[in-house]
């Protein structure tokens, strides 16, 4: 039985103290995109190798890969402060853990204090490896994306639209990096309400990533999640529905079905569902979502709260609105709490809210 080689002799290599051959199988295996059976192997590494930082930064990647958020956070916080002490805190190695640990944090919601460390090591980048630094770009390209989760939209636009001229003179239209700056301007352009350019720019961007990355490559798979946004928000919503099911089928064969972005990929499912009137089955949709989430991300992550706003408004589409009041209350107040009383979140849910009272008054 191959199956039954290939796990005995698995068994055998996390037995082994050669860390030389863990280490080959362990790039091996990064090479294929394999991270459950990385993380074993970088364990292992970590247990021979204790004082190895390469071994504990390798390992937070791995987390961060398959979403393991917090464990990477402390792992990334742990590799941050051992650089600034023996590297010191300018140096590129200790801003390259301080990027990785704040990437971690973003993951987790945390928005507003990830773009406040993003800002240092931004400064710190600019003034130790240049403006046009990949490094420097790195941190404008992920500073973006903590701008538009907090609905800073203009200041978003100019950091996006910057970093994708520069990425575009320096790396070349086509360069992974490029297309992530990229997917960011087309995210500025959905949220100000720009459709057709968010649209266009989500579909150019999405066939350079499925050429130049593949179709299954979790950066493609995103830019399909995005073109399905683009496809909601101008109303087409079969199209949506049918783009973001075969989004959420491969997402959950390459990256499997808790990981975080795939079970983003599940609320799009179930909001094209409810979009098309299908209340009832939309419901059931979101609920099993909100139990994945709130067990993978916490109760108070923005993005399990996005579900549960919207679990909310599906149950009052349904004439359930004493049920829709008291979720919808507690999602304000969640979302009030983790992301302030005016960002586009809370105030979304305020007006779902309102909406919900007025029907339960009637």
């Amino acid at each position: 039985d191959h199956n039954a080689n290939v796990q005995t002799a698995l068994e055998e290599m996390l037995k082994s103290d050669d860390g030389e051959v863990i280490k080959d199988m362990f790039d091996l295996v990064k090479e294929m995109g394999d991270w459950f059976l990385c993380e074993l192997l970088c364990r292992r590494l970590c247990e021979l190798r204790p004082e190895c930082l390469g071994c504990k930064n390798d390992m937070a990647n791995v987390l961060d890969s398959q979403g393991k958020y917090v464990e990477a956070e402390m792992m990334h916080r742990l590799c941050w402060e051992a650089k600034k002490k023996e590297l010191g805190e300018e140096h590129p190695d200790t801003l390259t853990s301080l990027h990785n640990m704040v990437l971690a944090l973003g993951n987790q919601g945390n928005y507003a204090e990830a773009e406040t460390l993003y800002q240092q090591c931004w400064e710190f980048r600019k003034k130790t490896l240049g403006e046009e630094h990949i490094g420097t770009l790195h941190t404008i390209n992920n500073m973006v994306e903590a701008l538009i989760r907090q609905g800073e939209y203009a200041k978003a636009e100019v950091l996006s639209r910057q970093c994708w001229e520069v990425m575009k003179k320096t790396l070349g239209e086509d360069d992974p990096d490029t297309l992530r700056s990229l997917n960011n301007m087309a995210l500025v352009m959905d949220n100000q309400g720009n459709l057709d350019e968010a649209e266009r720019l989500h579909q150019q961007c999405w066939e350079l990533r499925k050429r130049t990355l593949g179709e299954e490559h979790p950066d493609t798979l995103q830019s399909l999640q995005n073109v399905t946004y683009a496809s909601f928000h101008q109303e087409n919503y079969a199209k949506a529905e049918s783009l973001s099911r075969q989004c959420w089928e491969a997402m959950k064969k390459t990256l499997g079905e808790e990981h975080p972005d795939t079970l983003a990929a599940f609320h799009n499912v179930a909001h094209t569902v409810s979009r098309q009137g299908n209340y009832a089955n939309a419901e059931q949709l979101f609920r099993l979502c909100w139990e994945a989430m709130k067990k993978k991300l916490g109760e108070e992550h923005p993005v399990t709260l996005n579900t549960l706003n919207d679990m909310a408004v599906v149950i009052d589409d349904q004439g359930n609105h004493e049920k829709a009041v008291v979720l919808l209350q507690e999602c304000c107040e969640a979302r009030k709490k983790r992301l302030g009383e005016m960002h586009p979140d809370t105030r979304e849910s305020q007006d779902a809210l309102a909406k919900s009272l007025r029907n339960f008054s009637v």
